[in-house]
């Protein structure tokens, strides 16, 4: 917590990803929602993010700037938003995370020929 608060206070936004990054997991971002709502089909299992969390997380973001006088803070439709790219991009990690795994598998099975020494 306070590497991100010594690091990453230039703005409100950028202070609300890293905190959101900090309170969940790639996994737990990748299988959910940013708001709790369902926007797909009845198959969809994933669920909402705690929203007290988020709560708690955009309530110190917005006191923290206003404390430190701190001028970009993101703006009521800015908040939905940055969860939204934060849960895209976790789920862009788990898949590249996913995908280097399965090539190391594919590459455990392969015999290298001797080196000569």
């Amino acid at each position: 917590m306070d590497s991100i608060l010594s690091n990453y206070t230039r703005s409100g936004s950028l202070l609300f990803r890293k905190l959101v990054c900090a309170f969940f997991d790639d996994k737990t971002l990748a299988n959910s929602l940013p708001n709790g709502k369902r926007k797909r089909g009845l198959n969809d299992n994933r669920k909402g993010l705690d929203q007290n969390i988020v709560g708690a997380i955009k309530v110190f973001t917005e006191k923290y700037c206003t404390a430190n006088h701190v001028d970009k803070l993101p703006g009521p439709r800015d908040w939905v938003q940055i969860l939204q790219d934060q849960i895209k991009l976790a789920r862009r990690r788990l898949k590249r995370g996913s995908e280097i795994a399965d090539s190391d598998e594919r590459l455990d099975g392969i015999a290298l020929p001797p080196t000569g020494k």
